[in-house]
């Protein structure tokens, strides 16, 4: 995928999360999925969130938004998007 699709997808699938507070791993993908984001992309997608924004995913793959993701989201938005 190129990066321009990529940093998109990432920024509406942030903002959703962010919007709901937390959702299940499998149905942002599903989300994605219909938009064209395959598997390894939304792997790709998944992995920012957690690594790069703070979002928590625990072991029954359940995404939440945290005041750490709110934090390091403004300063990315501020800059990035």
């Amino acid at each position: 995928m190129e990066a321009i699709k990529l940093k998109s997808y990432l920024k509406i699938a942030a903002e959703c999360l962010r919007d709901l507070g937390e959702i299940p791993a499998g149905h942002l993908y599903a989300s994605l999925m219909c938009n064209g984001v395959t598997l390894p992309d939304y792997q790709i997608i998944e992995d920012c969130l957690c690594k790069v924004l703070g979002v928590k995913k625990d072991r029954s793959h359940m995404l939440t938004w945290t005041k750490r993701s709110e934090t390091i989201f403004n300063k990315v938005k501020a800059q990035v998007w």
